[in-house]
């Protein structure tokens, strides 16, 4: 495991957080919160390096994946639909809408998925999707499939094929993260003098297009990368083996889905505070590790302790 990978989900996470929380004091001006899917973008590419091996097998890999995934995200989606019909009773939640969000298909009309986050979950899966196709290659697998999304991905700026939902800069980032993966599987080393230049810039460029609100790969997609990079080059930090920022790290797929149910509340009784909106950045968090302790961890064990007795996988 590397440490600052997982410490980089936690803050992607509470990146996200903060983003979607300002709902609660527009006043305030962070953008580039949105940018923590960005990071998971990038990190999902360079996990995905580290962790398949040549003997892979299709079936078995997208097994692993789907049980990391689907369970947690289908209970929470279930909640969102239950916080509808509790909360805005003269709503109502089409079969359509709800076999799209729990199948990551593109939501109807431009929408987004029931429980919004699930929005990023929908290029997650078409990722696993895609590698599980091309795993049988073994070693010419992760760089076909991210030759593949490179191509994909610079094709959503070209008029036309900016309307296909799947087809977006996103894959951009998950190609980048497995070179970075797959150079990271080699050791390969980042000097920390080079490592300070990456997170200037990437801090430097977040803030720029923080201020201008901008969009893209340019805007969120780089600096990202610089990001990872950058705290790569200082993996051995005591920062990132803290036992809190690991267990941030460990937390942040609950704190992913949980957060929107905090700010539903919050959006339903209180506003336009600053006080509102830490508070409800606060009780995102901490709701996200109860569930991950409570909720996520048991059930993935349970899971786990069936699939590894039928399959003898281990998933991670």
């Amino acid at each position: 495991m590397l440490y600052s990978i997982q410490a980089l989900r936690g803050f992607g996470a509470v990146a996200v957080v903060i983003f979607h929380a300002l709902t609660l004091y527009p006043e305030l001006n962070f953008r580039a919160g949105a940018a923590g899917v960005d990071i998971f973008f990038v990190i999902s590419g360079i996990v995905m390096a580290l962790s398949i091996k040549e003997n892979a097998k299709p079936g078995i890999f997208l097994l692993r994946r789907v049980i990391r995934v689907v369970p947690l995200y289908w209970v929470m989606t279930g909640l969102a639909i239950l916080n509808v019909y509790i909360f805005y009773p003269g709503a109502s939640v089409g079969s359509d809408a709800v076999v799209r969000s729990m199948l990551f298909l593109k939501p109807a009309n431009g929408s987004m998925p029931l429980l919004y986050p699930g929005w990023s979950l929908n290029y997650e899966m078409l990722f696993y999707v895609v590698l599980a196709l091309f795993i049988s290659f073994r070693r010419y697998c992760l760089p076909f499939v991210a030759l593949v999304f490179i191509f994909l991905g610079s094709l959503s700026e070209i008029g036309h094929f900016h309307e296909f939902y799947f087809v977006k800069y996103y894959l951009l980032e998950f190609s980048l993260g497995i070179l970075i993966g797959s150079l990271f599987k080699r050791n390969i080393k980042i000097e920390r003098g080079v490592g300070i230049l990456f997170l200037i810039f990437s801090f430097a460029l977040f803030a720029l297009h923080n201020y201008f609100k901008s969009e893209g790969f340019i805007a969120w997609g780089v600096p990202s990368i610089l990001l990872v990079l950058g705290c790569y080059s200082f993996e051995n930090k005591a920062i990132f083996r803290n036992k809190i920022v690991q267990m941030m790290g460990d937390a942040s797929y609950s704190i992913y889905l949980v957060h929107p149910f905090v700010i539903w509340a919050f959006e339903r009784n209180y506003s336009g505070s600053i006080v509102v909106l830490f508070f409800g950045i606060f009780l995102s968090i901490f709701f996200g590790v109860i569930c991950f302790r409570w909720i996520e961890q048991p059930m993935l064990n349970c899971m786990l302790g069936f699939v590894r007795v039928k399959t003898k996988i281990q998933v991670t």
